[in-house]
This record gives C-alpha cells, sequence and structure tokens, in this order.
C-alpha cells in the first residue's frame, strides 16, 4: 500500500517508492511464494557456484596462466606502472577466454524493446542519440546473457532522472546517467524478476552474507527512511537492501560488474562468491 501522505512515489509492493530516488522491481506472486517456501536453505545458491566451478574447469587457458604467473612475480621483484599494467592486461585476457567460451554456449535472442512511452507519469521518450547508445547497451546485455531472460515481457526505456529506476508495470527502465553499468544494473532487476529461482538464490546469497538479522537505516548516507538494509559481507553495502516485496540488490550488483574483462576481473578478485554466481546464472541462461 502507498503512504497516505506520499506525493511522489507509486505503489509498489508494500511500500512507496520514490521514482527520483530508487531502483526497484516487484516480484510475481509466484516468486515470492517459492521465497516464502525455501529461503535460507542455500542449495539453489550453490547450484548457480557449481555451474560456474564447473564451466572455468572447462575453459581452455593455454599458457596464459604461465604468463600471468611470471608477470606477477616480476612485479613482486620490482614494481613499474608498466608491469602493472601488462599483468593486468594479461589477467582481463583471461576474462575475455572465459567471455568466449561462454558465448559458445548458447545463440544471442532478441529481447521485445519499445522506445516510445506509455504512460506520461514516467518520464519522456529517449532523445535519438539516448536511444543510440541505451540499444548498443542492450545489444552488449544481450551478448553477455544470451537466451532472452525476460520472456514475453515488452521492456521499455524512458528517460526521467539521473538516478536510474527498473519498474515492472508498466515495465520500464530509466536509463539515468546513461552508463553501461547502470544499464546492466536496471536490465538486471528485470532478469531477477522474471527468474523465481534466481531471486531465491539472490536472496540466499544476501542472507547468507549478513552479520545480523536486525534492518537498519542508512539516512545519514542519503537514502530514504522507508530504506531498510542488513549489515553483512558485501561488497557494496547497499547489495543488503531489503524489499518488502523480496526483491533484491545482489544480480543487478553483480552483473554491473560484466561490463569490462577488467571489471570482472576485479570482481573474481573482490568476491570470488559473487563472481560465480553471476558467472554461473550466465552459463545456465545459455545451456
Amino acid at each position: 500500500m502507498a503512504k497516505k501522505k506520499c506525493t511522489k512515489g507509486f505503489a509498489c509492493g508494500k511500500s512507496c517508492i520514490a521514482k527520483n530516488k530508487l531502483c526497484r522491481v516487484e516480484l510475481s506472486p509466484e516468486a515470492s511464494a517459492v521465497l516464502d517456501e525455501k529461503r535460507g536453505t542455500g542449495k539453489t545458491l550453490d547450484s548457480y557456484i557449481q555451474a560456474s566451478t564447473e564451466f572455468l574447469d572447462s575453459v581452455p587457458m593455454g599458457d596464459l596462466e604461465g604468463q600471468i604467473e611470471k608477470a606477477r612475480k616480476d612485479l613482486r621483484k620490482k614494481y613499474s606502472d608498466k608491469k602493472d599494467r601488462k599483468l593486468r592486461d594479461l589477467e582481463a585476457q583471461r576474462q575475455e577466454r572465459i567471455l568466449a567460451a561462454l558465448k559458445k554456449l548458447g545463440s544471442v535472442d532478441t529481447p521485445k524493446i519499445r522506445w516510445e512511452r506509455e504512460n506520461e507519469f514516467f518520464g519522456r521518450n529517449l532523445t535519438p542519440d539516448e536511444r543510440d547508445v541505451a540499444e548498443q547497451q542492450v545489444n552488449q546485455f544481450m551478448e553477455l546473457v544470451g537466451s532472452n531472460p525476460f520472456g514475453n515481457l515488452s521492456l521499455g526505456f524512458v528517460k526521467e532522472s539521473d538516478r536510474a529506476w527498473a519498474r515492472k508495470v508498466p515495465s520500464l527502465v530509466n536509463v539515468g546517467n546513461g552508463k553501461t553499468s547502470t544499464m546492466f544494473h536496471e536490465l538486471g532487476h528485470h532478469v531477477e524478476y522474471n527468474n523465481p529461482e534466481l531471486a531465491l538464490a539472490a536472496a540466499e546469497f544476501r542472507d547468507r552474507r549478513a552479520t545480523s538479522t536486525e534492518v537498519v537505516t542508512r539516512e545519514k548516507e542519503g537514502y530514504g527512511a522507508n530504506e531498510q538494509f542488513l549489515q553483512g559481507k558485501y561488497i557494496d553495502g547497499y547489495m543488503g537492501k531489503v524489499y518488502g516485496n523480496g526483491a533484491t540488490e545482489v544480480i543487478s550488483m553483480g552483473l554491473e560488474w560484466f561490463t569490462t574483462p577488467y571489471r570482472m576481473d576485479s570482481l573474481q578478485k573482490k568476491d570470488p562468491e559473487l563472481y560465480n554466481f553471476i558467472l554461473g546464472y550466465l552459463v545456465k541462461n545459455r545451456g
């Protein structure tokens, strides 16, 4: 139910969301039922981790791992910017090989897209330049995920503010600041919405990382009083966000790191479990 005195927001699940502040998508009743029944077992999340582990074992690396190890030793002996760049380039090449192997698993489907807004209350149509950028980003996203993760859903794109958001009904993405990582983030919400099993695994990931069951607000950090978070061992505290409708920020924030091989490598180093979770989803989706 929307708050009685809310004038900026729109009804979304059990809360009232300010469009210019939050990025949120509502889970279907079916997905919520799955979450209520199975949350906390960890088995669904582990299946994605296992899929990633098995896939990585199958990716041919040739002598690349030897080159990486040699570059690490050279860097330890004497640091230089040139040696550091060489190592990072080699590690990015490893991610490129992973992506190449991933793309061999299945063909790319084209989602249904609408570029003209259907509701006057949700931003404006994109300019030709904004649309070109958004189209390129959507294509890049689909090259990554392969099989259409949105089903029969027709996604619409608008420009409402620099703070991006995703909305279920009507199914929209506000492109926000126009960055590729932002587009991946918002599309990630729609991916989670359309995949109850993935939504369950995302909730398991968030809850497994939590260090307390108590939810807190983070108003001093600029978040709204109605935004609640679990505290835990997250690569970003925003990943601990709790929604009344069961949605999470795990998939959306994880996919942000898959925009380039360099970012993928950074995620693999900083949070191997999250890396394997997202990669495992990609493997399953293309399988």
